[in-house]
């Protein structure tokens, strides 16, 4: 099989023509693909934003789901 390259210039109105002529399975397959491909770059430009901490441990959560529970039952 022969692959070929192509680059063009087209309009917003064109790019939505185009998609419109679609099967419904693929224009779901196009969503699913720019979906992911957005939610990685948000993540990533957030993820630059996040404090570097360092990991929790099991214990840690539930030494603070105890505690929590404890001052839950407390105030009864």
């Amino acid at each position: 099989m022969t692959s070929l390259s192509l680059q063009t210039q087209i309009s917003l109105e064109q790019l939505y023509s185009l998609l419109a002529q679609l099967p419904k399975r693929e224009k779901i397959e196009i969503t699913k693909k720019l979906r992911a491909e957005i939610s990685l770059e948000q993540w990533l430009a957030l993820s630059k934003q996040l404090p570097n901490v360092p990991e929790i441990g099991m214990d840690e959560i539930i030494g603070e789901v105890k505690a929590v529970r404890k001052s839950r039952q407390a105030k009864k």
